[in-house]
């Protein structure tokens, strides 16, 4: 088979778009590309070009003795799907979301969201972590906690702490923007936890709420502390489920 017939075969069996987009990744390639030749029975062609300033792989594969072919794009080491959208890894637990909701109490259906949820031992406490599409750099928690903000009128994050369970690290959080429902990560603690969430498909790890409410005076006797564990890679993948939610090539 002519490399022409082999370009056929992938609109073929990949579809036009997915094609053209191959052909877009290889147009400014100028480093040698692999092709073996048809005298042994079968073509491979290897590039890694750039798109978009990320490390791109490409790989197409064909046959002749058995006229099967395989093509695959990967970028930034996520595969990109026939339709344009990259494919989420298997067993994630990132889900899609609606986590802000307007006076009636109604999904808010322009704030999107992915993220994954777990509650304390006594299920009064809870989190989401979450990251909202078109403010993919900042990690949020969505949280319901030990405090009391219908009757008192300073309700406080005293810290937040991450305890990575893997390897003993603990963080404590800092610059991050709140309020009573939830709080906005700063870019730095966002890179770490994407980071963490990523380390390990058995990453284990905790988040640790120091809180207190009050009317004039904090007391420190008022404080209340609740913990939320995420154990056994329960948000393992969040930069995979942000390619896989949130971005198309084509």
């Amino acid at each position: 088979m002519q490399i022409g017939c082999i370009a056929d075969r992938i609109k073929s069996d990949y579809g036009e778009n997915y094609f053209n987009f191959l052909l877009q990744c290889l147009k400014d390639y100028t480093k040698p590309i692999s092709v073996l030749s048809p005298d042994e029975d079968h073509y491979y062609i290897d590039a890694m070009p750039s798109y978009n300033n990320a490390e791109t792989y490409i790989s197409i594969y064909y046959d002749n003795s058995n006229n099967s072919l395989n093509a695959n794009i990967r970028i930034a080491d996520y595969i990109v799907n026939t339709d344009g959208g990259f494919t989420l890894e298997e067993g994630s637990k990132w889900e899609v979301k609606w986590l802000e909701y307007d006076e009636f109490g109604d999904p808010i259906k322009d704030k999107v969201f992915i993220a994954v949820y777990n509650d304390d031992l006594n299920y009064m406490n809870s989190t989401y972590i979450a990251v909202m599409k078109g403010d993919e750099n900042h990690v949020r928690f969505y949280y319901d906690l030990p405090w009391y903000p219908g009757r008192f009128d300073n309700n406080k994050i005293l810290s937040i702490k991450i305890k990575n369970k893997n390897d003993g690290t603990v963080r404590e959080l800092s610059n991050y923007k709140y309020n009573t429902k939830y709080c906005i990560l700063s870019e730095e603690d966002s890179r770490y936890i994407k980071e963490m969430c990523d380390s390990n498909p058995q990453i284990s790890f905790c988040i640790r709420y120091e809180v207190i409410s009050y009317d004039w005076f904090p007391d420190s006797d008022d404080i209340e502390v609740c913990t939320i564990d995420f154990d056994n890679g329960l948000a393992y993948g969040l930069n995979n489920a942000i390619m896989a939610y949130f971005y198309r090539v084509f």
